[in-house]
């Protein structure tokens, strides 16, 4: 009752709203991500690698440079850019035009703009220039979360637009490397950001590395646009690694699984339960007890304090392990909250109890006399 207390004050006092956006946007898995960053070996990606663009702006150089890539035998291309318009140099962009055309395997991005309230969907698409038919070879990579400063932690298969049932980027991706038709409607994915180094290659250095890009993804994008970077469990990194690791949770089907909102609550019950119940067998034990040392727990909370943290400390180890073996885990915040109001909790409820108590001796002693 208390934490639906502080959660309805929460979300009516205007000055705790930085609190409520910054516990909205804690997850315990970030952590979990950080520990695998820094304890395990970074897996190197075998399936795909990025090439970065983010130094070469003439377009009949990006012409050549596809050219380069499409006679490594690359698996299929996938362009985490948009070429807007024709920009004065019509030269170029034929080359670019001609160039995609004659690509067997490739997927194309575009952005999703003007976002209409009334309508609940966007109302236009940003475009490469070349393309005028259906969506069949694109995808949308818009992450709303970075709009507003979130931690990027899952991606959608699909969105509406204007009544019609648009696929991702990441998911165009992985059904065109396949040939799987992936069921584009269905929730929204987390995305796993397990350590892994995805290989790099320079614009200009595709002939040396013709070994990283034969039958592999290759995705080009610029590894250091300033406006195109995302914050993610890991740190803040580009939206073309953003992508890499998205699609990779696609191909190898491991996003990771939460527990429902039901079994979130169930567990957080079973956990304070539990909190409790200890905390009452081991304050009823201290009692019993003569020597000093349990004559100073029965009457400190110090010693309840600390043994609490080892206990909220256990419980996130388990759900470490649950998510490390099995991709498994649950939102810690609601247990931890109820953990740590449990002692404010009982007191609130002995102040009430005696309250109630008082006031009934009183009443009795007003009829007797």
């Amino acid at each position: 009752m208390l934490m639906v207390i502080i959660r309805i004050l929460s979300l009516n006092l205007s000055f705790l709203n930085p609190i409520v956006r910054a516990i909205e946007n804690f997850s315990v898995t970030d952590m979990y991500y950080q520990i695998d960053k820094d304890t395990n070996q970074a897996d190197s990606s075998q399936v795909i690698t990025i090439v970065d663009i983010s130094d070469i702006k003439d377009r009949k150089a990006i012409a050549l440079m596809i050219d380069s890539i499409n006679k490594a035998n690359p698996a299929e291309i996938a362009f985490d850019v948009i070429f807007d318009g024709l920009q004065g140099d019509p030269e170029g962009s034929d080359s670019i035009a001609r160039v995609v055309s004659e690509l067997p395997h490739a997927t194309y991005a575009y952005m999703m703009e003007n976002y209409s309230d009334s309508l609940h969907s966007f109302t236009n698409l940003k475009r490469s220039f070349f393309f005028c038919d259906d969506l069949k070879f694109e995808g949308y990579v818009n992450v709303p979360e970075s709009s507003n400063g979130s931690v990027v932690r899952t991606f959608s298969l699909s969105r509406i637009f204007k009544g019609d049932t648009i696929k991702s980027f990441p998911l165009q991706i992985a059904n065109t490397y396949d040939g799987k038709d992936r069921n584009a409607n269905e929730p929204d994915r987390i995305i796993n950001f397990s350590h892994t180094i995805f290989p790099v290659v320079k614009y200009n250095q595709i002939g040396q590395n013709t070994d990283l890009l034969s039958n592999r993804i290759v995705l080009i994008g610029a590894m250091h646009d300033i406006v195109d970077n995302h914050y993610t469990p890991l740190q803040r990194i580009s939206g073309v690694e953003l992508v890499a690791y998205t699609t990779q949770t696609l191909l190898e089907k491991s996003n990771p699984v939460q527990f429902s909102k039901f079994w979130t609550w169930v567990i957080t019950i079973l956990i304070i339960f539990a909190t409790e119940l200890w905390q009452y067998l081991f304050g009823r034990y201290a009692k019993t007890k003569k020597n000093l040392f349990c004559i100073y727990a029965s009457k400190s909370t110090i010693i309840v304090t600390v043994l609490t943290f080892f206990w909220m400390a256990f419980i996130t180890y388990l759900n470490f392990l649950a998510f490390q073996k099995g991709s498994k885990s649950f939102n810690l915040l609601l247990p931890l909250m109820g953990i740590a109001l449990v002692g404010v909790s009982r007191d609130i409820e002995w102040a009430i109890r005696t309250f109630l108590i008082r006031k009934n001796k009183q009443k009795q002693l007003n009829k007797e006399s």
